[in-house]
């Protein structure tokens, strides 16, 4: 992932799912789609409907920045994705990005 700062807009913010054993799980089948950002410190938890990549058979969902407050503080985030298909509900691991501030 590329360098992120405060307030960006227009960041995607791309997840990679992969089963137990390593292999790219297939989420064209998926009926929702959804990633979740938990601020710095645990300072809240936002959910943003995510789209697929290239039709999701790499395994891969995205959420694009649409607004300032999307990323509104520097530090440590969490990030973690949730699919829904026809034969469950399932979370992802979570994985750690970092917001750079700004220096203005």
């Amino acid at each position: 992932m590329a360098d992120l700062q405060v307030g960006v807009v227009g960041a995607d913010l791309i997840v990679t799912l992969r089963d137990q054993s390593g292999a790219l799980v297939d989420l064209s089948t998926s009926t929702s789609r959804y990633i979740y950002l938990t601020k710095p410190q645990s300072r809240g938890t936002t959910r943003y409907s995510a789209t697929l990549v290239n039709g999701g058979t790499a395994g891969q969902m995205k959420y694009t920045t649409t607004t300032s407050a999307d990323l509104s503080v520097p530090g440590d985030w969490t990030i973690q994705a949730r699919y829904v298909n026809p034969l469950g509900d399932y979370p992802s691991g979570r994985g750690m990005f970092v917001v750079l501030p700004n220096s203005y």
